[in-house]
């Protein structure tokens, strides 16, 4: 496995969240009460007296990917790590909303024993059904990585020779090139069901939330690029800029123009990526990768990976590590996972502002 660029992850302990242990109790009774002797005899009461028994039974409720002993996989969102998932396996109950997991591939600092940690059961899912691919992925479909340990879900950037693909991650802004057998077809775990693909329904339409006009820096201009740069490109209609797709710099075509080559945009006669002559004020530098390990607040403003590109938009509701984002562009909401959100950054004379605060 040979890298495009280098990757940058960080090498910090994986933090987790955890499950709930839930258990009920099924009360049943039985009451003995007197019986009637006749309609015309008096009733008689027995001197035997009333017995009232209580079975009870304890059931646990907790589903079977929690039980001791179920294989699973882990998600982390750690900085450096963000939407990898790890193989483990349930090892005991760590109290409410945790389980204890010991994963396969993560050792101990010291390396001499396989990690053992409390995670929380928003971070769980079972193993992916085996599904062997035996023809080539396509170009731009999401797939699962094979790297550092763990699956890191990425898009298909370009089909190489020799069965090997550049996989383009998006949560780093860099491009990996694997092999056919160190990748796999992303599926993601959804109402009990593995679905291919991660599938973004849609939530609700709420044409009652005030559009928002974004602030961008309309005037700031960009110089001195260099090919082969990382950069992203700006689309919208009418007065909001909505999307921001990412690309590299090939030349320059004059002093304010430049040839890119988008990464995750394919053309429509054809698997080759789109190159188009871009003004500069369509372009701006990637940005710096900002990873939030915690939940997102309602109200933050993020960008959403959707459709080969960063939507720019705003949690409506957040829980769990899912949410409903608000896109002002189109004035809709969609549910999204935490992987597939970062923190909004606008690029504005040379600086960049937002992201988020500790």
């Amino acid at each position: 496995m040979a890298t495009i660029n280098s990757c940058f992850f960080n090498n910090g302990r994986l933090k987790r969240k955890k499950i709930e242990d839930d258990r009920s109790s099924r009360v049943s009774s039985t009451l003995h009460s007197p019986q009637e002797e006749s309609a015309h005899e008096p009733v008689s009461q027995s001197n035997k007296p009333t017995k009232l028994r209580i079975i009870c039974r304890t059931q646990n409720s907790k589903p079977a990917i929690f039980q001791k002993g179920a294989r699973v996989e882990v998600r982390t969102d750690d900085e450096g790590y963000h939407g990898a998932r790890y193989a483990a396996t349930v090892i005991g109950s760590a109290g409410e909303d945790k389980v204890l997991v010991q994963y396969d591939t993560l050792t101990t600092d010291d390396q001499k024993q396989q990690l053992v940690e409390k995670v929380h059961d928003s971070t769980i899912r079972p193993i992916p059904s085996i599904s062997v691919r035996e023809h080539r992925f396509n170009m731009l479909e999401e797939v699962d990585a094979w790297y550092h340990d763990g699956w890191w879900l990425g898009v298909v950037n370009k089909v190489l020779d020799k069965f090997k693909y550049a996989v383009y991650f998006w949560t780093t802004n860099e491009e990996i090139e694997f092999h056919h057998l160190n990748l796999r077809s992303h599926q993601e775990f959804i109402n009990e069901k593995w679905v291919s693909s991660f599938s973004r329904p849609k939530v609700a339409e709420n044409a009652r939330l005030k559009k928002m006009k974004l602030q961008t820096a309309g005037n700031t201009l960009m110089v001195d690029y260099l090919s082969g740069l990382n950069v992203e490109i700006a689309y919208g209609t009418g007065r909001y800029l909505s999307t921001w797709y990412p690309a590299v710099i090939l030349r320059p075509v004059s002093n304010q123009m430049y040839l890119v080559s988008y990464r995750t945009l394919k053309s429509n006669d054809g698997p080759e990526l789109v190159e188009e002559e871009l003004d500069v004020l369509s372009i701006r530098p990637a940005p710096p990768i900002i990873q939030r390990a915690q939940q997102f607040k309602p109200n933050d403003a993020v960008d959403a990976w959707d459709v080969n590109g960063w939507r720019i938009g705003q949690i409506r509701t957040a829980m769990d590590f899912k949410y409903e984002v608000y896109f002002w562009a189109t004035d809709s909401v969609v549910e999204f996972q935490h992987a597939y959100l970062r923190p909004h950054q606008d690029f504005i004379h040379g600086a960049w502002l937002g992201g988020y605060d500790e």
